[in-house]
């Protein structure tokens, strides 16, 4: 789980592609891949952000045209669930 590339809602409805740091019940902590590198060195990082499980999503190299367009169909994205 540490460390998946994930697919993130962010505000408007923007997509960003991000790493996750840890989950819970309610949220997918996550960071951007220079954090992470640090995180995991034990360096000085800025903190993993929280973001509700309904707005984090499976990265699939396969949609990667999508999110670089913004023209991402939410509905076809499979919720992150930590499996893979």
């Amino acid at each position: 789980m540490k460390g998946q590339q994930v697919v993130v809602r962010a505000f408007g409805g923007e997509a960003l592609i991000r790493r996750v740091w840890s989950a819970d019940d309610v949220a997918v902590y996550i960071t951007d891949d220079k954090q992470l590198g640090l995180l995991l060195a034990g360096k000085e990082a800025i903190q993993p952000i929280g973001i509700h499980r309904r707005d984090v999503f499976k990265f699939r190299s396969e949609k990667v045209g999508e999110l670089v367009s913004g023209t991402v169909a939410w509905s076809e994205m499979e919720l992150w669930d930590g499996t893979d």
